[in-house]
């Protein structure tokens, strides 16, 4: 007879998302799983396997959860510079949360984990380079629409906009407040603010 399923693995999920989040990879242990998630680890094997696959599921998870969240709106087609505008300042005021004083999850990791961990090396590659994709269309809509300049190189300044969103994860864990990070912002942007 096959056990009965104790907990919502979607629950569990979020749990180890924010451990994880909190404490890297590196200084999670399987105890502090089994304690904050509130599972043995008989379960934590069972449903999500080893620490490194919980990890890869829990780093998926923040990717739709929150990352695909904050950008719904630059992720239209037709997305121009006004959403890339609000994307940012949906950024700032995201600073403000609780979850965003850790920081980028995938920042985080691609800090933590990128250059030693192939595997999940590509996942958060794979990640960032969505949102460069992202960035780049809504730029290549703004120079469609005469808003920037024809010749502005678009692979080069999406790939610029996300150093601009990985150095705001750092400002934010690092406790910089709104009073910093707009200036920093307003600079970063003055090439699509005109």
């Amino acid at each position: 007879m096959a056990r009965t399923r104790e907990f919502d693995p979607a629950e569990v999920i979020e749990k180890a998302v924010l451990l994880f989040w909190e404490k890297g990879y590196t200084d999670t242990s399987m105890d502090d799983l089994v304690k904050y998630t509130g599972i043995s680890r008989y379960g934590i094997y069972g449903e999500f396997g080893n620490k490194r696959e919980f990890f890869i599921k829990a780093l998926q998870h923040f990717h739709q959860k929150f990352a695909l969240d904050l950008i719904q709106d630059l992720a239209n087609p037709d997305a121009g510079l006004a959403e890339l505008r609000a994307y940012y300042g949906r950024l700032i005021d995201h600073a403000k949360t609780t979850e965003a004083r850790m920081g980028c999850f995938m920042c985080n990791t691609a800090v933590e984990l990128a250059s030693t961990d192939e595997g999940i090396g590509e996942q958060v590659d794979a990640m960032f380079e969505g949102l460069q994709l992202v960035f780049r269309n809504a730029l290549g809509n703004g120079q469609v629409r005469g808003e920037l300049p024809a010749d502005m190189d678009l692979d080069e300044y999406a790939s610029y906009l996300l150093g601009v969103q990985m150095a705001m994860a750092m400002m934010v864990r690092s406790g910089f407040g709104e009073q910093r990070m707009k200036p920093f912002l307003k600079v970063a942007l003055a090439a699509i603010n005109n």
